[in-house]
């Protein structure tokens, strides 16, 4: 497929929707030529569907000023120096979708490739990757983020492996203590939460 052709495929997929970001993610790919994995909210959004990005977090290769002229020549609005992102209006009325660049590299110990169509793949953090990610966020004591974190753990609760979170967490260069402790914490919350909630028919 061309460029054109994948951001066709963002702009007929639901606003918001996880679909739209990983289309998005292999038109951009393609189009700078350098490979990019989703991450953030949009990440999060991937693997649950009840999260809406306020943006698309693209890392991977540092983005220039050469790719982001080749962006612009396929509808992307470039904002200029100073600014991590770009932005594009899929549809007419819709809100713009906004990319951002965050400075790499990726912190993440492995990928998953997410096959779309006609060969077609995107690549996204893996899932205990992401945890760990949304853990060492939710770490600044700040509401949005500990409550992001809990919803990511509640929504893929029974398919986390947490031998592979414990491990991750052991790797990272942070206050491990207060990481570990923040993992506890959240998992007894999300086990409550789970335990409350009315069993289905």
């Amino acid at each position: 497929m061309t460029p054109a052709d994948l951001l066709n495929h963002a702009r007929e997929a639901p606003e918001h929707s996880p679909e739209r970001a990983l289309w998005l993610v292999a038109a951009i790919e393609q189009i700078i030529g350098k490979p990019l994995v989703l991450v953030g909210g949009a990440a999060a959004n991937t693997y649950t569907g009840e999260y809406i990005p306020t943006d698309i977090d693209l890392i991977g290769s540092s983005i220039d000023s050469a790719d982001r002229a080749k962006l612009v020549q396929y509808g992307f609005t470039d904002p200029g120096v100073g600014h991590r992102h770009v932005h594009i209006t899929l549809r007419p009325g819709e809100v713009p979708v906004y990319v951002e660049f965050p400075t790499p590299p990726l912190d993440a110990e492995e990928v998953t490739d997410v096959a779309l169509a006609d060969g077609v793949v995107a690549s996204i953090i893996s899932l205990p990757d992401l945890v760990v990610d949304r853990l060492k966020q939710a770490t600044d004591g700040t509401g949005v983020t500990r409550d992001a974190a809990i919803a990511l753990i509640a929504a893929t609760y029974e398919e986390l492996d947490w031998e592979a979170i414990d491990r991750r967490i052991a790797s990272q260069d942070d206050d491990l203590l207060k990481l570990a402790e923040w993992a506890k914490t959240i998992r007894q919350a999300v086990i409550r939460a789970l335990r409350q909630q009315p069993l289905k028919d």
